[in-house]
């Protein structure tokens, strides 16, 4: 049996923290109660994203902005936003100038040896979402939420400019599904992004299985990719 410390350990030693090659700061301090279907300024909270994409629109006020906003640098250009709510990572890529609430936090990457959307396949794998599981989670929250200083924490593989690429072009194939169809099934492209990611890790065929018990890849599958 392979100790989930183990897998911790490895999948700490493979890269960078993500507090070290990003910026992150969370969205306006405002609750839902001031957030509209129509409004001013186009804006998102956490019951408007799913993996990958924002699903649909809110609005806020001028007024509403002009007491709560902070530095549009976290709002504009490639980023990623992370869910806070939940007891799984969502993570999103956004490239358009949007803001959101307090519910999301904005990550700017900062190292251009981390690709937005690289960084975006990692934190969405099966592999991020054991560590983060594992490390963090507390099975007895009622109302799970990520924690910013957890999020500083998980840790992002360094991988060559092939990998890299190779994992980009699936992130690209996602969000041309998902945007458009919010419902688009993008589980087979996600798979093949899970098994990269695992590689990156490090992480042997064992203890790929430990991670994802269910998975129908075989050994000799996993070690030629």
């Amino acid at each position: 049996m392979i100790p989930g410390g183990q897998i911790l350990t490895h999948m700490e030693k493979s890269g960078s923290i993500l507090d070290s090659i990003s910026n992150i700061q969370r969205g306006f301090e405002i609750g839902r109660d001031q957030v509209f279907s129509h409004g001013d300024y186009p804006f998102i909270t956490g019951s408007n994203v799913s993996r990958y994409i924002h699903t649909s629109l809110s609005y806020i006020y001028k007024e509403t902005y002009l007491a709560f906003a902070k530095d549009d640098y976290y709002y504009t250009g490639e980023r990623l936003l992370l869910r806070e709510t939940g007891s799984s990572l969502t993570v999103l890529y956004e490239n358009e100038k949007l803001y959101c609430n307090r519910s999301l936090y904005s990550i700017k990457i900062k190292n251009e040896k981390f690709p937005v959307k690289y960084v975006l396949a990692c934190l969405n794998s099966k592999a991020c979402q054991y560590y983060y599981s594992s490390k963090f989670k507390s099975e007895t929250d009622l109302f799970p939420k990520i924690r910013i200083k957890q999020a500083r924490l998980l840790p992002i593989p360094s991988a060559t400019n092939e990998q890299k690429l190779s994992l980009i072009s699936l992130v690209d194939q996602i969000l041309k599904n998902k945007n458009e169809n919010n419902n688009a099934d993008t589980t087979s492209i996600e798979k093949q992004i899970d098994f990269i990611v695992f590689h990156l890790y490090n992480l042997s065929f064992d203890e790929v299985k430990v991670i994802d018990p269910q998975t129908s890849i075989t050994k000799e599958e996993y070690e030629s990719i």
